[in-house]
């Protein structure tokens, strides 16, 4: 297993006044929950907080030691990843009793997590896993100290990708064509826990997202391009059969920038499976970069259309 691997996630923990069963949990039934966020690196969880501080919640945020950045000026505490017993206990201190993780994690190595006792066990069987496995594994572990993972899009609808045209053109009949085939591989793909996104370019899958991520993805994509066709297109969703609460796929204004440099024109999220990290920016910066971003459905069965 690679030492330096991103998996994007996102935990958050929710402060109740009262105990209730995870179903029970929507934003509006407790406008006095406070939101603790573990964050990791990148904007997102800087962006997060305060998309919750506007609608109404207070934020209590642990930043990830050695690995959170953008987030630490305004961080409660910094602990290290390994030291499991001590973010439990914050957690607890707190009230806090469900979570999601958020921001870019780069997946260490054993000697870098340092785990302690509480966390060994767990640390052994996740690295040694896949990125959906080590997330389910990880959700499993704080269950049993009486911490679930809460789901996103019940706590900030808004932030998902809706369904049809949120920014630049509507695509042509070819482009359309081209979003259903990257469709169709991811939702092959999905079952092997390989990335979310593709690149393709009229018919031809140019790339799939590894373990380098979307961004190094797209760069990757570049050699490949044929100049006598359309742009490429990229396409992004969560992948088939995961749990949207551990790793909802993320698009911002960082992967349009590097999407608008290596000559993609358009790209298709997943309605309602996508975050739009900052959704106001992200589509001004679409408009201004000359992308279409499309929202469009992954109900595409992975038997559906693959050309041989």
């Amino acid at each position: 297993m690679p030492a330096m691997k991103t998996l994007k996630s996102s935990w958050i923990l929710l402060r109740q006044t009262k105990r209730e069963p995870l179903c029970r949990l929507t934003v509006m039934e407790n406008p006095n929950q406070t939101i603790g966020i573990l964050a990791a690196a990148g904007d997102m969880p800087v962006i997060l907080s305060k998309q919750l501080q506007a609608a109404g919640y207070s934020t209590h945020i642990i930043a990830i030691e050695k690995m959170a950045d953008a987030v630490l000026p305004m961080a409660d505490a910094v602990i290290r990843l390994g030291a499991l017993k001590k973010i439990i206990s914050s957690f607890h201190d707190v009230g806090c009793r469900h979570m999601i993780m958020t921001g870019k994690f780069i997946r260490p190595s054993l000697m870098q997590i340092r785990p302690d006792l509480t966390g060994a066990k767990l640390a052994l069987k996740a690295l040694s896993e896949s990125d959906n496995n080590a997330l389910q594994l990880i959700s499993d572990f704080l269950a049993g100290y009486d911490i679930e993972m809460a789901d996103l899009q019940s706590l900030l609808p808004h932030i998902y990708a809706t369904a049809g045209v949120m920014a630049g053109k509507k695509p042509t009949k070819k482009q359309d064509a081209s979003i259903q085939k990257a469709l169709t591989v991811l939702a092959a793909l999905g079952d092997c826990d390989v990335g979310q996104a593709v690149v393709v370019q009229t018919d031809r899958i140019l790339a799939i997202e590894a373990a380098e991520g979307t961004n190094a993805m797209i760069s990757r994509a570049r050699q490949y391009q044929s100049l006598d066709l359309l742009p490429p297109i990229m396409v992004k969703t969560s992948k088939l059969g995961q749990n949207k609460r551990l790793d909802p796929p993320v698009i911002g204004t960082e992967t349009l920038a590097i999407a608008a440099e290596h000559g993609i024109t358009m790209i298709a999220i997943e309605a309602g499976g996508v975050i739009l990290a900052d959704r106001d920016q992200c589509l001004e910066e679409a408009k201004r970069l000359g992308i279409s971003l499309i929202g469009v459905s992954a109900n595409i069965a992975p038997s559906d259309g693959v050309k041989t």
